[in-house]
């Protein structure tokens, strides 16, 4: 790998009528904290029906002022602009077969695939994703049996053909941000259009439970034989919000305590979550967003929804404590 000297990064990130509230936080967080010198562009791939895709691209061009001085980076696209053929399936499965072909769009050695869900919460350096000898970035963690990444990694593995004794050694993630090398996508996608028709006709009509991001793992094993000799360890965990975890007040707090701090870069929170968090978190998550000028007060209710009161609290307390923060 060549030196990462001064290049460049691509970003792109999907997003979906659910989370285009959340994407403008995002919009606004790297007109805050990524240098200009740092992005090569920002591609933002629409991936909804066709109804719904043309009020949404309307809607982000409409928009496009949130980037500030960035606006000239920003590139919209649509699913039909990187999918080659129709797919079974759509939602997800798209998702997966578009963020292996972001090859198509991105011409930076070095892309950053993120989600609407995440935000950039501090400033953010070249070095927080690509180490200075040019490698991704990642941390690992270890998939337990019965779990439903454990078969995620199996069926990936065997996908690629490789040994799945791996699945005894830790992993990289499979959230975003991801960063990966542009040529990494390309000999990926060239081997499943080899091996299985298309990457369309694997995601669309696949049996297997492989991933897109486990997929690039063990293509990666399959190429270079090691997690070393393609990453660098150091990427730092995104403090993420997900569907249902954490599932407790603790779990949360202690999220939440982590990306105040701030000494994570990506503050992550899934549309799944819109409506559902308790007012003490919902007034956090607000503040971390609130503080940086993430997110205008009119917005709060739109991205996050409503917060859920408690047998303990009045009618009256969402709207208090968002006033409150507001003062």
């Amino acid at each position: 790998m060549d030196h990462l000297e001064n290049d460049a990064i691509d970003f792109a990130t999907v997003t979906y009528r659910g989370d285009v509230e959340l994407w403008k936080v995002q919009a606004r967080s790297f007109a805050k904290y990524v240098p200009t010198e740092m992005i090569s562009s920002i591609n933002v791939i629409i991936n909804d029906d066709d109804d719904a895709t043309a009020e949404i691209k309307s809607h982000i061009n409409d928009n496009l002022d949130i980037f500030e001085h960035l606006k000239d980076k920003v590139k919209i696209w649509t699913k039909n602009d990187i999918l080659r053929y129709n797919m079974a399936k759509g939602g997800w499965v798209h998702q997966q077969a578009i963020k292996l072909m972001l090859y198509n769009i991105c011409v930076s050695s070095r892309v950053v695939i993120m989600d609407a869900k995440n935000s950039f919460i501090h400033p953010v350096l070249r070095h927080e994703f690509f180490s200075e000898d040019g490698k991704p970035k990642t941390y690992v963690r270890m998939r337990s049996p019965g779990g439903f990444q454990f078969s995620w990694l199996e069926d990936s593995l065997n996908t690629m053909g490789v040994d799945t004794s791996f699945m005894s050694l830790p992993s990289p993630p499979t959230i975003t941000p991801y960063p990966v090398l542009r040529e990494t996508l390309q000999g990926l996608c060239a081997y499943l259009d080899e091996n299985f028709e298309s990457v369309e006709k694997f995601f669309g009509n696949k049996r297997s439970q492989a991933t897109e991001f486990l997929l690039i793992y063990a293509y990666i094993l399959k190429e270079t034989g090691s997690l070393e000799n393609y990453y660098s360890l150091g990427l730092r965990t995104p403090n993420t919000v997900f569907n249902a975890t954490p599932n407790s007040d603790t779990g949360m707090d202690t999220l939440l305590d982590k990306a105040e701090l701030g000494k994570q870069p990506v503050f992550s929170i899934h549309s799944g979550r819109k409506n559902k968090l308790k007012v003490k978190h919902f007034k956090r998550i607000s503040n971390i967003w609130m503080s940086r000028g993430l997110i205008r007060y009119d917005d709060i209710f739109k991205v996050l929804g409503r917060p859920v009161i408690e047998k303990t609290e009045t009618p009256d307390t969402e709207k208090a404590v968002v006033e409150k923060e507001e003062k």
